[in-house]
């Protein structure tokens, strides 16, 4: 028996992390087979369509035409990373026998809890124990963190990637070596891959350990760097700019350069921190910057970087910090761990007290946590989106397939794509049109806009009966123009017929 508690002793702080890593993990497969309408559907939508894509292209004997139709609505939407996340689903979905759409968020829920790993290690190594049972805390049970980690999307394997990375170039930086180099290298290659909104992070880790943990003239007499930044930048280039090529210059001009005068407009930093402050309490962020002040110094440089990265990634995406939550997912690890130094600092101070202020401290601090999960819990069970689901199933089986059809529509159509199996070319909502204004973009006429987006099609599909409301000229455009038949949840107009 004394073995026992002296071997439990020992391992007392391992198994903590990984009782939080299980409780994590479980939090997250509650209701898991439910539609991803729950979070960002245009986003999780499309990584469903393409997984099918790919799932139907795999199978050898798979009906030709659903094959065709699968393997179409891949090929039509717009993609700027590899389709690695969406890979493996349809890998899983070839295990299964069967498409279960499901499996994304299982994969994405693994990928988040696998980078807790690196997270904690990297606080017990720059911080302490306590230091690193708040990080893992922090990124396991955060509600923004919970929601976004089960969203069918490739952010989470990105923020897995990145981890890995950071906690591999931390090492390398304490310990210069070739193969150290490799390994840091060849993990900022694959994060960079996965999504190359990586980037800033990273650079502001690499710079972090050249400058203060490996120091300067000895990593660069070493050639080391070179070695990092060669494995890391490749996969990149080779994808990004040799593969997708325009694709990705368009993409930068367009949501970057067109998009950076939004800075100067007052009510982006409204928007921002409003945003901000929905993902995260406003009270966790004071936290989390006075962690930063008050963690030790090999921390707090690297924390330096981190930050001084993220500041540069809101500068190239200026319009989706303040309206897509997901794009700040790489936050909550920063956050986490710029509360390292709180935690640390409160357990010292525990011990310094009696044990039953020890002991009461520590089960307030659990009844709250395990209170926040119940209602983490009740939350995901309160929702359930099948019936939304089949409604869109129902709508796919009542419209016309004999001509193409474009459509002011849910999630730009990807909601009828996936469930209903039917195409179709969305027509811009009014947030849409800003953003085009906001470019630059938008100088056509209504006329010459509605001439080339209706170009050989044959209906004209309404969905979202408030935003055609939105829009005066559409609506009677259209009512005057063409018959209507109105459907349950739909209005079809016919382009082929004037009345």
């Amino acid at each position: 028996m004394k073995t026992l508690l002296a071997w439990l002793r020992r391992r007392t702080v391992p198994l903590l992390a990984a009782l939080i890593l299980l409780i994590g993990l479980g939090v997250r497969l509650v209701d898991v087979t439910d539609a991803p309408f729950d979070f960002h559907p245009t986003r999780q939508l499309l990584d469903a369509i393409i997984a099918r894509g790919m799932y139907y292209a795999m199978q050898p004997n798979a009906d030709p035409a659903l094959r065709d139709a699968a393997v179409g609505m891949w090929r039509s939407g717009e993609v700027y990373e590899p389709p690695i996340l969406q890979g493996l689903t349809a890998l899983s979905y070839l295990a299964a026998g069967k498409e279960l759409l499901w499996l994304g968020r299982v994969w994405t829920v693994f990928f988040w809890m696998l980078g807790g790993l690196p997270l904690f290690w990297l606080a017990k190594k720059l911080s302490s124990q306590a230091g690193a049972l708040t990080t893992l805390a922090v990124y396991a049970f955060l509600p923004f963190a919970i929601t976004a980690s089960r969203s069918f999307q490739p952010d989470p394997l990105m923020v897995c990637c990145e981890l890995w990375a950071i906690w591999a170039l931390v090492r390398w930086g304490q310990r210069l070596s070739w193969r150290n180099a490799a390994l840091a290298g060849g993990l900022c290659g694959l994060a960079l891959l996965v999504k190359v909104t990586a980037a800033p992070l990273l650079i502001g880790a690499t710079l972090a350990v050249i400058f203060f943990e490996a120091g300067l003239k000895k990593a660069w007499q070493s050639r080391q760097p070179l070695l990092v930044a060669l494995l890391a930048g490749l996969p990149a280039v080779i994808y990004y700019l040799i593969g997708l090529g325009s694709g990705s210059t368009g993409y930068f001009s367009y949501w970057t350069l067109s998009l950076f005068r939004i800075f100067l407009t007052g009510s982006f930093y409204g928007d921002l921190i409003k945003l901000l402050g929905s993902l995260f309490p406003l009270i966790m962020l004071a936290a989390a910057f006075a962690g930063l002040c008050l963690a030790a110094k090999p921390l707090r440089r690297l924390l330096c970087g981190l930050w001084l990265g993220y500041l540069s990634y809101m500068l190239l995406f200026p319009y989706q910090i303040t309206t897509h939550e997901y794009y700040h997912l790489q936050m909550v690890p920063l956050v986490a761990l710029s509360l390292a130094s709180i935690g640390e600092a409160v357990w010292a101070r525990l011990q310094q007290t009696e044990w039953i202020w020890r002991a009461a401290c520590l089960g307030v601090i659990l009844l709250f946590a395990a209170y926040s999960l119940y209602l983490n819990v009740r939350v995901l069970q309160a929702f359930d989106y099948r019936g939304e689901a089949a409604g869109w199933t129902r709508m796919g089986e009542e419209l016309p397939r004999d001509g193409v059809m474009v459509g002011l529509v849910h999630a730009y159509g990807f909601p009828l794509n996936y469930y209903g199996w039917v195409g179709v070319r969305s027509w811009p909502t009014v947030a849409d049109m800003g953003v085009q204004t906001l470019t630059g973009s938008s100088s056509a006429t209504f006329e010459a806009r509605f001439a080339e987006m209706t170009r050989g099609a044959r209906y004209f599909l309404v969905t979202l009966k408030d935003e055609l409301d939105a829009q005066p000229e559409l609506k009677a455009y259209l009512n005057d123009h063409y018959p209507l038949t109105e459907g349950d949840g739909y209005w079809l107009y016919d382009l082929s017929k004037q009345k």
